[in-house]
């Protein structure tokens, strides 16, 4: 994920032993690892392994340091609610489970007002005059429930089939655009030739040979600004944004309809494991910026709902393959936004860019309010494995000392 106004430098995955992790600082409730969840409203087969509640607060500043007056325009996206109860998120998964609690807007010239795009996403759009040392401020508070989702226990028996007059593949599968560029000559040879797919194949093993093939294939390194699919194809390197745009841009081909997701990430540590009370506070302002953006992938399938899965994480070798974690929270999906007043962009600004007269702030907070933790029994089973080695190793000496003991004696 890019913002155009500043390079944003996401350190790579760290990945740490989930051993190394203290059991005693979890805040444990227990949730059934094996119920598959079905339903009628096209969403089967996921499962809830883990989930975390949080307080999730934001508070952006701007303040005019200019003389004279200048007007500022704001479109700032919503932290959705991702369910199948939602009316904006149809074919989804609880991802997210947001309730706006609280949501304030001071300095404004009019009465802010609240837009839905075509992609579904929310936005508060504003607009504020400002004469030198003038402010504008806008806060929200969220509750936010983030769900380990998984789709990798599916029955593909219950994958049904694409209705390809549906409004989804008019937004995530028909158009070829910029960084998505689904016409290109050399995609198409590679979905057809260098991946291994076959007719065959059903859309999620076509996405499992997509995401494996960009794995084995695609280096990560940071990049200033978006490059998208061609790029990221031709010089076999990018950072999440050109994965993301690479693996929608292949299942497009395959007329499997997919989608970009963006906003932010609390770790980029694997395992990550909050506990209770934890406070986490991000910024950003002209001198800093601590934001962790990430851009990941949601794709279709029939009968089944969108599938996340993240191809940064994932070869990195994360278990991100129909799988997303708790520990983000999306902003947007889709691509090619209109930015007030007059920009097109490709993935969505937030925090919103700042304006050479004015300095801004923006501060993303996050409390976590309960964890409901599966059951890992792998540390138990390691500690089991080094006690009975212990035990062995015990009990060798033991015999050995005694029969040198009957040794001596004879």
């Amino acid at each position: 994920m890019k913002k155009n106004h500043k390079t944003i430098l996401i350190s790579f995955l760290v990945f740490t032993p989930l051993i190394l992790s203290p059991l005693s600082s979890y805040s444990l409730n227990y949730l059934n690892q094996n119920g598959i969840y079905l339903s009628n409203s096209g969403i089967s087969n996921y499962q809830i392994l883990n989930s975390v509640k949080y307080n999730v607060e934001i508070n952006f500043t701007i303040t005019r340091n200019w003389l004279g007056s200048s007007t500022y325009y704001y479109k700032v996206p919503r932290l959705n609610y991702r369910g199948p109860e939602s009316n904006l998120t149809k074919y989804c998964p609880p991802y997210q489970e947001s309730d706006l609690v609280y949501n304030k807007i001071s300095g404004s010239d009019s009465e802010p007002f609240y837009l839905i795009d075509k992609f579904n996403n929310s936005y508060d759009l504003f607009n504020a005059t400002l004469f030198s040392g003038n402010s504008l401020t806008f806060s929200q508070n969220y509750i936010v429930k983030q769900n380990e989702v998984s789709y990798q226990n599916v029955d593909y028996n219950d994958i049904g089939e694409y209705d390809y007059s549906d409004i989804i593949f008019d937004l995530y599968c028909n158009r070829s655009v910029q960084f998505y560029n689904t016409s290109n000559e050399d995609l198409i040879n590679a979905y057809n030739s260098e991946i291994g797919i076959s007719e065959s194949d059903n859309p999620i093993q076509k996405a499992k040979k997509i995401i494996d093939w960009i794995a084995e294939n695609i280096n990560y390194e940071v990049q200033a600004s978006e490059r998208g699919a061609s790029w990221a194809y031709e010089n076999k390197k990018g950072d999440c944004s050109e994965y993301a745009d690479l693996l929608i841009t292949l299942l497009r081909i395959g007329k499997i309809p997919a989608r970009k997701v963006t906003g932010f990430v609390l770790s980029t540590q694997i395992p990550f494991r909050p506990s209770v009370g934890e406070i986490y506070t991000y910024s950003f302002s002209d001198s800093e910026d601590s934001l962790l953006g990430h851009a990941w992938v949601e794709y279709f399938v029939p009968n089944i709902g969108w599938i996340a899965t993240d191809p940064t994480w994932y070869t990195g070798g994360g278990n991100y393959f129909n799988k997303i974690d708790y520990q983000r929270f999306g902003f947007n999906v889709g691509q090619w936004f209109y930015y007030p007043p007059s920009e097109n962009v490709s993935e969505y600004i937030n925090p919103p860019p700042n304006y050479s007269s004015a300095t801004d702030s923006y501060v993303f907070k996050v409390t976590v309010l309960e964890t409901n933790y599966a059951q890992d029994y792998l540390p138990y089973i390691i500690l089991g494995i080094s006690l009975a080695v212990v035990a062995i190793g015990a009990g060798y000496y033991v015999v050995k000392k005694r029969k040198r003991s009957r040794e001596t004696r004879y």
